[in-house]
């Protein structure tokens, strides 16, 4: 009985460091790479996150103009407008 238990054990050892030895031969990215069936979704998800990672330092850029307007004297705004 102990003999067939080691048997199976040893098998299934086997078959685990095959399964490892193959996935090390393998980059994690390309792993994940064939669940992304419609590549298109890889780069349309670029674009969005540039627009996404744009939006705020652009919303600084406008609001700091507008604030720099706004505390501004009246007799300056002549000036800065050109």
């Amino acid at each position: 009985m102990a003999a067939r238990c080691d048997k199976q054990d040893l098998e299934k050892k086997e078959k685990t460091d095959k399964i490892l030895e193959e996935n090390k031969k393998k980059s994690l990215f390309s792993k994940l790479l064939k669940y992304n069936k419609p590549a298109i979704l890889i780069a349309s998800g670029l674009v969005a996150s540039v627009v996404n990672g744009s939006l705020m330092p652009l919303t600084g850029v406008v609001l700091s103009e507008l604030l720099t307007f706004m505390t501004a004297p009246f007799h300056m705004l002549a000036l800065m407008a050109t």
